[in-house]
């Protein structure tokens, strides 16, 4: 207990000096504690993505303040509170993080309205190799599901575009899906694309 001190008023002489100092390396010790506590705190909380941490029992006991921005509360208020707060479509399922983390998987991915997430959770442990807790890790991934539909989708029409276009059949198809602020610099890409195959096109044609 380092901020336990002790009563040097009946001691005199070496004994009360040693005393004290004794106390002052304890005093010296909850300053540092408390000045590494807060700076690793500040470490965290300057992470622009979600954070938190749970006990064995998957009570939170830490969340950073990508997390209260996210879910709208103060870490006060939800420390000691069930982590299914979260209160994402797989909480209380067997596709939640730490139910897959005991299955000996490490990060999954997951829906939540229009937007799409991984979950990346591991344990934390002390020295001895004891369990205490775990971390999760939330990245929002939704601009790189959207690009990767949206490449996937425009790489098959122009697939069968090339197919048609390799039995002489020049009846295709140039049209762009529509973009949005994600996937608007891949589309310019296919619209850049698109127009040379239609200029070839029509170059054929007129052969």
């Amino acid at each position: 207990d380092i901020l336990a001190r002790i009563d040097t008023s009946g001691y005199q002489s070496d004994l009360q000096s040693a005393c004290d100092a004794l106390n002052g390396t304890f005093q010296k010790m909850a300053l540092t504690l408390s000045d590494s506590s807060s700076w690793y705190e500040s470490i965290l909380d300057s992470i622009p993505f979600p954070i938190s941490v749970t006990d064995m029992d998957m009570n939170w006991i830490f969340i950073n303040r990508s997390t209260e921005t996210m879910l709208n509360v103060s870490r006060q208020d939800i420390i000691g509170t069930h982590c299914s707060n979260w209160g994402a479509n797989i909480c209380k399922t067997n596709n939640c993080g730490i139910e897959l983390l005991r299955k000996g998987i490490s990060s999954s991915v997951f829906e939540q309205g229009e937007g799409h997430y991984r979950t990346n959770v591991s344990y934390i442990e002390t020295k001895e190799g004891e369990k205490v807790g775990h971390v999760e890790i939330v990245t929002d991934i939704t601009d790189y599901v959207k690009i990767n539909n949206y490449l996937r989708h425009e790489v098959n029409n122009t697939a069968k575009n090339l197919e048609k276009l390799a039995v002489g059949d020049l009846n295709l198809e140039f049209s762009v899906s529509e973009a949005d602020d994600s996937t608007r610099e891949v589309s310019e890409l296919f619209i850049s694309i698109n127009k040379d195959l239609e200029g070839a096109t029509r170059a054929l044609s007129r052969m």
